[in-house]
């Protein structure tokens, strides 16, 4: 006769076989309905075994339902009724599968200890194929992590245990998995040996879906290593075989692979409609760590395109994703990508702490190369704010790391960043010997940087030509950074020409890049450098009014010297509408922000404008103006203490040839002819013939304004006279 629990136990029997078979067949809800009868019947007959297998079953339907809460705690509770029931091989693989459902909620540290003690109790029971599985999993979460060595360990030992299980697809897993991860880390050969291995495996198998996977793999690793031709072979045979497959997931992988491919070989608009494709794809497919990677994609051509909202927007999504996936490899590429974003935007505090957070998490997953990239856009962060201290170490290590990981461009951009951070601080020499040292000198960046020095050097027409030559070339290579910097260079020197109109035609190519590509910063010293034009043209009001538009935008740009070369032109154009008290207040803040922040030439300019200024109130502050004017020479010949070339010594006098003949008019102002005189002579020591023409023909304009003006006084008239005689015979010094 029947017992009651017999009858218990072949219904419990049934309600789990059913729920098994409905689980298979991806029935979930009527999985569940059976699984939750079968657990409670083994219950009635508190039998743990079969009630974990029960528990078990049921957590796995909860997981594929996405249901991760739920399924964690089932595991648990499996995993308690398989330990009460003695049954630890049941135990180890219930632990596993915890550890999965772990990893999914991107609690990794949770999943590392459910993984490690399933790995010790496979080993209790010898159950080597557990032990592989466990130790692959081990390594996923290593790798994630970015434990380099402690990944290889593990998947090297998942790859021999299931080796001497004779099982090809776990052994393939291995060390495809190994492959991936080496590749991430720069070891190309062993990565290479590690995927074709993987690949034979699959072939042995007849594991197509393996090989899909692993052929994208070995893509990535052509990507990496500037193959893109064998990279587009691979990423285009991974894609046609997984359509037939209605592999889904493994035909973006390879979409995104072939966008990469175009990115990297410029080929913007096909890598922005295969981006934008498989961000829907992944979307459709619930897939974010491939949705996430889509909008790196995609952030990356928005940056090199200049679309610079669009490229924060993209790189912020994907840097959401992938911090939710603890994805830290691609979440440092992602943070990188939208720094240098934010940097081009003009938000240097917001682009200091991405770097900064990208230099954390690159140096911790390994990823030395996006590590030297953050380092470097510290660098550029703190050259714009003028942070010699702070830039000058950061611009060295990341041109050193640079040059030991065998990237040339990047190490490149750092010197040159080097040199125009030497230029700023009015070091022309180490400037120019940092320069010369650039192994890729047709640059556009390098190019205009040669002219920024031809420039500061005095040496106008070279750096006009120079400037133009960079401009063509940024223009060639799509380079619209240094096409901006290019053009405003070209302007600058144009204005110091006085060829006004060559001046504004440049100026106005900078400012309409700058506007088409939201770059604040680069617009902001167009119209100041517009305002200085304006200057020029006797328009004082319309200067006055565009100068002081740029304060608040440069200030928020954190760029110390580009306001105070604003603050320059408001004070002269302060000077000439008269308002004597105002142009000096301008000029001294000006002085202010160049003498912080180590801008010699700068300060010299500041100095030398105040000292204009002094010289045109009634009567004439001149020996305020002769100490200004000491002190701007004191500041210029600092910066000539950097050049080691007599020549190039003498030019850059020149250049300051107004600044002696104002020091000589401030001088004979006071009476003090012999001084006068003294530093005339001293002055032909100094300049080139052109400069000593120069300062002879500026001490002339002054004669000539002094005649013109000739007081009625006696008093005064002879006082005019006097220095209008200190004048002449300082000529006549200037031009032996």
């Amino acid at each position: 006769m029947t017992t009651i629990p017999d009858e218990t136990r072949q219904s419990a029997e049934a309600k789990l076989r059913a729920g098994q078979n409905a689980l298979a067949e991806g029935r979930l809800d009527r999985a569940v309905e059976a699984l939750v009868d079968a657990e409670s019947l083994f219950r009635q007959l508190k039998d743990p075994g079969p009630t974990g297998e029960a528990r078990s079953a049921l957590a796995e339907a909860q997981r594929q339902n996405g249901a991760l809460q739920q399924a964690a705690s089932s595991y648990e509770k499996a995993i308690a009724l398989f330990k009460e029931a003695e049954l630890p091989e049941r135990e180890a693989a219930a632990l596993l599968a915890y550890g999965h459902v772990e990893r999914a909620r991107t609690r990794l540290d949770a999943a590392w200890q459910q993984y490690y003690l399933s790995l010790r109790l496979f080993e209790k029971v010898e159950s080597v194929r557990g032990q592989a599985t466990a130790a692959l999993a081990l390594g996923h979460i290593e790798r994630q992590r970015g434990n380099v060595d402690r990944a290889a360990e593990y998947y090297a030992s998942a790859r021999a245990r299931y080796a001497s299980t004779k099982d090809a697809l776990g052994e393939a897993d291995a060390s495809r998995s190994l492959g991936e991860m080496l590749a991430a880390h720069g070891e190309v050969k062993s990565a290479g040996e590690a995927l074709d291995n993987a690949l034979a495996l699959y072939h042995g198998a007849r594991d197509r879906h393996g090989l899909v996977d692993t052929v994208i793999s070995q893509g990535r690793l052509a990507l990496e290593h500037g193959s893109l031709s064998d990279a587009a072979r691979l990423f285009g045979d991974a894609t046609r075989a997984a359509g037939p497959l209605e592999y889904t997931l493994g035909e973006l992988d390879g979409q995104l692979g072939l966008g990469d491919v175009a990115f990297a070989e410029g080929r913007l608009d096909q890598a922005l409609a295969l981006g934008l494709r498989v961000e829907q794809g992944y979307s459709d497919q619930h897939a974010p760590l491939g949705q996430a990677e889509a909008n790196r994609l995609l952030g990356d051509v928005y940056l090199r395109r200049g679309n610079l909202s669009q490229a924060i927007s993209s790189f912020d999504r994907a840097a959401r994703a992938l911090k939710a996936q603890r994805a830290r490899i691609q979440l440092a590429r992602a943070l990188a990508g939208s720094a240098e974003a934010q940097r081009l935007r003009a938000n240097p505090r917001k682009a200091e702490d991405l770097f900064a957070e990208a230099r954390v998490v690159a140096a911790e997953a390994q990823q030395h190369r996006i590590e030297a990239a953050s380092i470097l856009g510290l660098g550029r962060v703190a050259r714009v704010r003028a942070d010699a201290v702070t830039a000058g170490p950061l611009l060295s290590d990341a041109a050193q790391r640079s040059e030991r990981l065998g990237m040339p461009s990047a190490a490149t951009s750092a010197t040159v960043d080097r040199a125009r951070l030497a230029l700023a601080q009015g070091n022309l020499g180490e400037a120019q010997a940092v320069l010369a040292s650039v192994k890729l000198p047709a640059r556009p960046d390098a190019m205009v940087a040669r002219a920024e020095i031809s420039l500061a050097l005095g040496d106008v027409a070279t750096a006009r030509a120079q400037a133009g030559e960079a401009v063509e070339a940024a223009a060639t290579s799509g380079s619209y950074v240094d096409e901006i910097e290019g053009w405003l260079c070209a302007g600058e020197a144009a204005l110091d020409t006085d060829d006004l109109n060559g001046a504004v035609d440049a100026i106005n190519s900078a400012q309409g890049l700058a506007s088409t590509h939201e770059m604040p910063l680069h617009d902001a010293l167009a119209q100041v450098w517009l305002g200085w034009v304006l200057v020029r043209r006797g328009l004082f009001e319309e200067a006055l009014a565009t100068l002081q538009e740029q304060l608040p935008r440069l200030r928020a740009a954190d760029a110390p010297l580009a306001q105070s070369l604003a603050w320059r032109g408001i004070g002269e154009t302060q000077r000439h509408l008269d308002e004597t008290e105002d142009s000096r207040r301008a000029f001294v803040e000006a002085q202010r922000l160049a003498g912080e922040h180590g801008d010699l030439a700068g300060e010299a300019e500041a100095m030398e404008g105040e000292g204009r200024t002094a010289l045109t109130t009634t009567p004439p502050r001149a020996e305020v103006a002769a100490k200004r004017f000491a002190q701007a020479r004191d500041r210029v010949a600092r910066v000539v203490a950097s050049l080691a070339e007599p020549v190039a010594r003498q030019r850059y006098h020149d250049r300051w040839a107004d600044l002696w003949a104002d020091n000589i008019v401030a001088l004979s102002h006071q009476d003090d002819g012999a001084h006068a005189l003294a530093l005339a002579t001293h002055f032909t020591e100094l300049a080139t013939r052109d400069g000593r023409a120069a300062a002879g023909s500026r001490l002339a304009e002054h004669e000539k304004t002094l005649a013109s003006t000739m007081p009625t006084e006696d008093a005064a008239r002879e006082a005019a006279k006097r220095i209008m005689a200190t004048l002449a015979d300082a000529r006549k010094v200037l031009e032996r």
